[in-house]
């Protein structure tokens, strides 16, 4: 009984009771590889929703937003979208600024 307490307060605190398996260098590669596809792929999607919003931020801006965190990335652009939205409303409320490009 005192066994199986040490293992479920292992597993409680997020311990593994078992060392992680080492990868192959042909897995280590296809992880890898699969992560990038995968922010490849989230580049692309934040990219399409926020110029979908009728903002064009440029590639190279949306890589910095984007994080191997789905939702903080969508965190990222919102804040991004947010600010763009202000700033755009500020130079609505000055009309002689809009000619100033």
């Amino acid at each position: 009984m005192n066994k199986s307490q040490v293992e479920l307060d292992k597993l409680r605190k997020g311990k593994p009771n078992k060392k992680p398996v080492e990868q192959t260098p042909e897995q280590k590669k296809a992880t890898e590889l699969e992560a990038k596809l995968v922010r490849r792929d989230t580049i692309e999607e934040t990219l399409n929703g926020v110029n979908a919003s009728g903002v064009n931020i440029p590639k190279d801006i949306v890589e910095v937003l984007v994080t191997n965190d789905h939702n903080q990335t969508i965190d990222n652009a919102s804040k991004l979208l947010k600010f763009i939205t202000s700033i755009q409303k500020n130079i609505e409320c000055f009309p002689y600024i809009q000619g100033w490009s």
